[in-house]
């Protein structure tokens, strides 16, 4: 009797794509490992990078959030609709994964064990380079951020997908609603943040006008406001503007800075 050749059972294995002309990673778990893993009905990865060990572990969770990281839906490998692998699979930013993009395309055999709400997943990966490093610092830096939530709602996806003018206009934007809401003025932009804070007759104050020194500071905001508008929303509302991700952090910061001053001091006057 002749037994048809059979190819060998394939290893678990994780593999790292990053078409040139996608600002995505792709990061597939084969099918051999989501059987051994169990990966069938887990919705979510988060993703933790160890540097020192050179190591990356995927994380098993029910929500969009792990421990303040934001987690990315596994999905099947031929996408949400697709029922046609057993593999699955998850995208991210390049941006936010570099130590991943730098490093793909690559295949790597992955160690599995048990996580507190499902298996965990790791990677080690090859030293880093060294252009690496800089960027790497920034994306994290970013992340530690304690933004304004309403700046961190408005600018958070567009920063960390690498849409770093988007970002920012969308953060000065939010700031623009925010004082509106605070005042009541249906204006925009120079004219909103002037009408506003004017030193002379102000709608909100920062403090309780009892000297020059109180009119000084009053004045100083204003013109933090305004040029926020003109110097930093309206050149990215009007022609391309490529900015580089700790630039945007620190104009982002900035704005989040005056959204928070604006809800601790600024009052009625």
């Amino acid at each position: 009797m002749l037994i048809a050749n059979r190819s060998p059972p394939k290893s678990p294995a994780v593999s790292i794509t990053a078409p040139a002309r996608s600002t995505q990673v792709r990061i597939a778990f084969n099918a051999a490992l989501v059987r051994e893993a169990s990966l069938q009905d887990v919705p979510y990865m988060a993703i933790d990078f160890d540097e020192k060990r050179q190591r990356v572990t995927f994380i098993s969770t029910p929500s969009r959030e792990y421990q303040g990281v934001v987690a990315f839906p596994l999905m099947p490998d031929g996408g949400p609709s697709s029922s046609k692998t057993d593999s699955k699979a998850l995208y991210g930013p390049k941006t936010l994964l570099s130590m991943l993009y730098l490093q793909a395309p690559r295949h790597y055999d992955p160690k599995i064990r048990p996580g507190r709400v499902g298996p965990e997943i790791s990677i080690d990966l090859e030293s880093a380079p060294a252009s690496y490093s800089d960027s790497e610092h920034v994306f994290r830096a970013y992340r530690d951020l304690d933004l304004h939530p309403v700046i961190a709602e408005a600018a958070n996806k567009l920063y960390l997908d690498g849409h770093y003018a988007n970002a920012i206009e969308a953060a000065i934007k939010a700031l623009c609603d925010r004082v509106r809401a605070h005042s009541g003025k249906e204006l925009d932009g120079a004219d909103l943040m002037k009408t506003v804070f004017s030193p002379k007759n102000p709608i909100l104050r920062f403090n309780d006008f009892r000297d020059r020194s109180d009119r000084d500071e009053q004045e100083g905001f204003m013109m933090m406001f305004a040029g926020a508008v003109t110097g930093l929303r309206n050149p990215r509302a009007h022609k391309i503007v490529k900015d580089d991700p700790e630039d945007a952090l620190e104009a982002i910061a900035q704005v989040s800075y005056l959204a928070k001053r604006l809800d601790r001091r600024a009052k009625k006057a």
